[in-house]
């Protein structure tokens, strides 16, 4: 989890681990706060949750902060999970870990739920057969359209040689897409709606 200073947000994101039916996970946390207001949160959350904190001093770039956290990652499975967003049910992870185990792929991605915080609104995002049709074709697919979504839908099996690429601002998921693809072809969707995209 890279966070910034969005406590409201993360606390959710905690709730909503904290619930899974999976239990077998490390959690992350790279903080770029000016202050120790993240921290005490998590430290609030520690008799329950597996937590491992870090605070960036002096503080780094989104994509840094991304790197950084996906490095500490021990096990052999990567999941980000931006604070703004929170798992939809609590087999969620669950899921995730099946397709792990039985899919034979190494990347793995879900849909989701877009949901506005100011007002509840909310719209599936889904992979339509279009767009399942573009990604079988080529993986360049994403130069016209991120058919995959937000970092938070998608787990893959860790491999250091390839990471975000920090001279990048808004596209780093999908050149990352894009280049783990390359590597490791093939992916597994789910289908069910697992992960909540906080707009």
């Amino acid at each position: 989890i890279p966070t910034y200073k969005r406590t409201h947000l993360l606390k959710t994101l905690l709730e909503s681990i904290k619930i899974q039916t999976f239990r077998n996970f490390e959690i992350l946390i790279n903080d770029n706060s000016p202050d120790d207001s993240v921290e005490v949160l998590v430290n609030s959350y520690r008799k329950d949750l597996p937590i491992s904190y870090e605070r960036n001093e002096p503080a780094v770039s989104a994509g840094i902060n991304c790197i950084k956290v996906m490095r500490r990652a021990n096990a052999e499975w990567v999941k980000i999970m931006h604070d703004d967003d929170w798992f939809a049910s609590e087999n969620a992870l669950q899921l995730f870990a099946d397709a792990a185990l039985h899919s034979g792929k190494d990347f793995i991605f879900s849909a989701s739920t877009r949901v506005w915080l100011d007002s509840n609104k909310t719209q599936p995002d889904e992979l339509t057969p279009e767009h399942k049709q573009m990604l079988d074709e080529s993986r360049f697919c994403f130069f016209y359209l991120n058919v995959i979504g937000h970092p938070s839908v998608a787990m893959h099996r860790k491999d250091y040689s390839i990471e975000y690429d920090s001279n990048f601002n808004w596209v780093l998921d999908v050149d990352y897409y894009m280049r783990y693809l390359g590597k490791h072809p093939g992916y597994q969707y789910l289908s069910e709606k697992l992960i909540n995209i906080g707009k």
